[in-house]
């Protein structure tokens, strides 16, 4: 992976980190780490479209390996997120979600449509891919 690049670390008040970065082979990573709540969603959502756009990649990768707390307006930028991925032609995937922003997921009724399987024994990983997603 390489440096964050033009878009930096973006800590907000609320304690919302955002580090993008190229995977190579069209891949990039979005590491996520902190609370992604109301005062903070808008900033993931803008991460979220600002990677699609400026940089096109073939696959976004959103690790949440360091989100201690998500909630509906958090779920609502993922969804979105995953939507706009679609559009821009992008497979996105979750990656390294904890158990209890999973969970979170799953109660909602939103894991499956971001692509996450059945927590137990899987990896950790989710994939939301685009309508011609045979790359």
């Amino acid at each position: 992976m390489t440096s964050p690049g033009s878009f930096g670390v973006r800590p907000s008040a609320a304690a919302l980190t955002l580090v993008p970065a190229d995977a190579g082979e069209g891949h990039v990573v979005l590491m996520v780490s902190g609370e992604v709540d109301m005062a903070t969603s808008d900033d993931l959502a803008r991460a979220l479209t600002d990677l699609l756009r400026q940089r096109s990649p073939r696959r976004l990768l959103v690790d949440l390996a360091g989100v201690r707390f998500l909630d509906s307006s958090g779920i609502q930028a993922l969804v979105v997120g995953a939507q706009r991925a679609c559009h821009h032609g992008c497979d996105l995937a979750l990656v390294n979600v904890p158990k209890p922003v999973r969970r979170v997921l799953e109660i909602t009724g939103v894991a499956s449509l971001l692509g996450l399987g059945p927590s137990a024994g899987d990896d950790h990983r989710g994939t939301v891919s685009s309508p011609d997603s045979t790359r």
